[in-house]
């Protein structure tokens, strides 16, 4: 479960678990950018977010590349956006002798390194902005419970299609709950959504034929108010070869308008049933009566003329008529509903009642006890009985190069009095694991004297420091983009101030900037 509502429930999540490739850095950075950009900012000179997606490759390529597993996370990401400065003097700062380093060690073809030099070589104060821009965007991350989450990861989102530990016999379900009220943190659930399409995706093409073992449904309630992949009309149309199919919860059309102006015609085209529950918004009662269709219907009509040559006529003919008008359809009984199946015709049916089914007690909702999820449960034991199909999952995932140990054990060996470590791990290995922890314990920490703060490191600092809503954040970002001076946007960051009074206060720094 990853959980923002109660964060202290919520099980890992870390991004880094599931990069193979350059290609999905850039994805990652993407995704990350598209979904922390306010919807409704005005757009800016798109140099600025090219130059800081640059900046955040090279910082993901760094950390992915040069970092020890288990410091492959964002509060990784975090400590070197940390180190970055850029000083009056032009001495280098932290985060410029580790990419020296880095080049010394590895050379100047470096991933990481290519894309840091595309950003550092710029003018000083258009690498500090670049900077600023970037601590700004991550700042949201600056939260020991979203640090707790991005440390490690329990979603082995792969499981997911595969089965636990690559037993289909044992399936699992993800659960995302988010706040309706605050979207400040949405965009990690649109960065799982993209990955797990991504990983399961690349299960099925490379492993398993371009079929995965197990279906896999996404239950998307609230779809129109969670960020998707920006490919999600495209993912929809692909993936039921895969074995993967999605459940759309809309209120009505006009959410889907809004979020695929003029692609939104692919997600109910895409899809084989739809099921009308009723509602109150216009151009969803259209379109359902149009898809409707029209039915015949036997029209009579009869006439008479009185008179000294007085007639009669009868006339019968048949009419073409909407199944339901848009009125009749927004006029729905409430227990009814309206389902269209593809090649099928049209059916009226009545709502199931949840109450009468047979586990409705066991819900909250039927007077059983809230589920409280627990997150260790979700942790594999230190010791497991594996079924063969597990086994051969391991198996497997070594021959990919993944890094899984096995080693045959005999019954006496398992209880004997050496210790497991010493069957698995070479005495020189089992010594350099103990100097490692030894050296992490007793070295002190590097004491290091600050420089007096400037302007910008006074604005890194208080973005590091303090949390902003997505809104606040957006406002910081268009005015260092608008090139408003440092101290300005210090006055103007004050944590005291809403995101409106931020816009206020923007509004009028651009004029006396354009002034000046």
């Amino acid at each position: 479960m990853l959980n923002l509502v109660e964060m202290e429930q919520s099980n890992g999540y870390n991004p880094f678990r599931y990069i193979r490739s350059e290609t999905d850095i850039v994805k990652l950075v993407t995704n990350l950018i598209n979904n922390t950009t306010p919807k409704n900012a005005q757009p800016s000179d798109p140099f600025w977010e090219k130059a800081e997606s640059l900046y955040l490759q090279a910082i993901f390529l760094y950390v992915w590349q040069e970092c020890e597993m288990e410091k492959r996370n964002f509060r990784m990401v975090l400590q070197l956006l940390n180190e970055a400065e850029v000083h009056a003097d032009g001495s280098p700062s932290d985060l410029d002798r580790r990419f020296r380093r880095l080049e010394r060690k590895k050379g100047s073809n470096h991933p990481a390194l290519i894309q840091y030099n595309k950003v550092v070589r710029g003018a000083g104060d258009t690498v500090r902005s670049i900077i600023i821009s970037a601590n700004a965007r991550l700042g949201l991350l600056q939260n020991p419970q979203i640090l707790r989450i991005l440390d490690h990861d329990e979603m082995e989102i792969e499981e997911i299609g595969l089965g636990v530990d690559g037993d289909r016999n044992r399936k699992t379900a993800l659960f995302c709950v988010t706040p309706d009220s605050d979207k400040s943190y949405a965009f990690l659930i649109g960065m799982l959504y993209s990955q797990i399409f991504q990983e399961l995706y690349y299960q099925a093409d490379f492993h398993y034929n371009g079929k995965l073992p197990i279906n896999v449904n996404f239950m998307l309630d609230e779809f129109a108010n969670v960020p998707l992949p920006d490919d999600y009309c495209s993912l929809l149309s692909t993936m039921r070869s895969r074995n993967i199919s999605c459940t759309i919860f809309i209120q009505n059309l006009a959410q889907i308008k809004a979020l695929f102006e003029k692609t939104w015609e692919t997600i109910p085209g895409n899809c084989d049933s739809l099921v009308y529950l009723g509602g109150n918004e216009q151009s969803t009662h259209k379109y359902i009566s149009e898809s409707l269709g029209k039915g015949t219907i036997d029209k009579k009509s009869s006439g008479e003329t009185k008179g000294r040559q007085g007639s009669s006529s009868r006339n019968y003919d048949v009419l073409g008529r909407e199944l339901l008008t848009p009125d009749e359809t927004r006029k729905l009984d409430n227990s009814e509903c309206i389902l269209l199946i593809r090649g099928c015709d049209p059916i009226i049916d009545k709502k199931y009642n949840t109450f009468a089914h047979s586990r409705f007690s066991e819900t909250e909702d039927g007077g059983a006890a809230p589920y409280i999820h627990d997150r260790m449960a979700a942790q594999k034991q230190a010791v497991q009985i594996l079924s063969e199909e597990s086994l051969d999952y391991y198996k497997k995932k070594k021959e990919q190069g993944e890094d899984v140990q096995i080693v045959e054990l005999s019954f006496d060996e398992i209880f004997s009095y050496e210790p497991i470590p010493k069957k698995i791990f070479s005495e020189e290995e089992l010594k350099e694991n103990q100097k490692k922890r030894t050296v992490e314990e007793v070295r002190p920490p590097k004491k290091t004297e600050k420089p007096v703060q400037t302007e910008e490191e006074k604005l890194s600092e208080l973005l590091e420091s303090h949390v902003y809503n997505e809104e606040q954040l957006g406002e910081i970002m268009l005015a260092i983009g608008a090139g408003i001076s440092y101290d300005k946007i210090l006055q103007m960051a004050d944590t005291k101030n809403s995101a409106e009074k931020m816009k206020e206060i923007r509004k009028k720094f651009t004029k006396e900037t354009a002034s000046d």
